[in-house]
């Protein structure tokens, strides 16, 4: 409520030279958006990436938002409740999500409809570049890529192989691969990341970070890489705080090309560890049944650290093949499977 005294001058005799006034003006939201236009580039076709859109009340009402809706089918937007509803001066957060479906750029528009009644409807650019990448990480340490995408049974102390595969690499003279982690649940193993055979030519090269490490490969000399297959593998160790499940994420991808420079790719490859499930199998040669050609297998690992391919053996999750896994075959030698 606001008032004000309006004062008039006149001559005339037994009329009052003021007056007061009060009133009160129209109550109403106004919708506001930052950024006013959204871009994103370089994303791996079929990858999902997400940046942040804020709604501000700019008004004296509550403002109401109903829906934000995409002319494009790349771009999307979940909001966290059917409605929001932002106080006056306050604001919300929400997530716009990008997912090429092809390589190439991509431009379209999000509308935000709410209750303004001066905008019911607000529009914003938004834009996008899709790039051609097929990159996959796989907790199988068997030759070749299995997908498999998740590992069960870890605990405390157990050590995980992952495999980084990649198709059609373009000729290389270094590539960087983020994985970003919970420290509080896994680290990375220093010395544990080698160079495939994509990558044979160039020299391998890890940077730990707290929580991500970067990996990768740079030429020494005229060496280059390229084509498909294992970009390279390293290992993760499961922390004291270790439970349930820990994600390991890659989200950067980075090509330092022969010809065309330096690249960087945003990608959304995940893989999880778990405490559940996972029980390894001592029918290593999985014939249906643990006997001899099993013992052969086991005895050629035996004392050997559990890494790669030699992780089947570690029956006990304790990181190495010893007495512990011996007997746990033992209890289950001549069963069948």
């Amino acid at each position: 409520m606001k008032s004000a005294t309006l004062s008039i001058a006149h001559n005339a005799a037994g009329i009052p030279s003021s007056v007061a006034l009060t009133g009160a003006g129209l109550k109403k939201p106004d919708l506001a958006l930052r950024p006013d236009s959204l871009g994103v580039r370089n994303v791996a076709t079929g990858a999902t990436v997400r940046f942040p859109l804020t709604l501000y009340n700019r008004g004296s009402d509550t403002l109401r938002v109903a829906s934000v809706t995409s002319s494009k089918k790349e771009f999307s937007v979940a909001l966290p409740r059917p409605e929001l509803v932002i106080a006056p001066g306050d604001s919300q957060t929400v997530m716009v999500s990008f997912t090429p479906s092809a390589s190439g750029d991509l431009t379209g528009s999000l509308t935000v409809s709410s209750n303004d009644p001066d905008r019911k409807a607000l529009s914003i650019p938004v834009s996008g570049a899709g790039v051609p990448l097929t990159l996959s990480a796989d907790l199988n340490p068997a030759e070749g890529d299995q997908n498999q995408t998740s590992a069960g049974g870890v605990k405390p102390g157990k050590k995980v192989t992952v495999q980084v595969f990649v198709k059609d690499a373009p000729q290389i003279k270094g590539f960087t691969v983020r994985v970003a982690f919970d420290s509080l649940r896994v680290k990375f193993v220093p010395g544990s990341f080698a160079v495939g055979p994509v990558a044979a030519g160039l020299a391998g090269l890890a940077n730990p970070q707290k929580d991500y490490v970067e990996i990768g490969g740079a030429a020494l000399g005229s060496g280059t890489g390229g084509g498909s297959g294992l970009l390279g593998t390293l290992a993760f160790e499961a922390q004291p705080g270790f439970e349930k499940e820990a994600v390991l994420r890659i989200p950067l991808m980075i090509w330092n090309r022969v010809t065309g420079g330096r690249q960087e790719i945003q990608t959304d490859i995940q893989v999880a560890l778990t405490s559940e499930g996972g029980a390894l199998t001592p029918d290593f040669d999985g014939d249906g049944e643990v006997g001899f050609s099993d013992f052969f297998e086991f005895a050629a690992a035996f004392g050997k650290k559990a890494d790669g391919d030699s992780a089947k053996f570690d029956l006990d999750g304790d990181g190495e093949i010893g007495f512990g896994d011996f007997f746990a075959f033992a209890a289950e030698f001549g069963k069948k499977k």
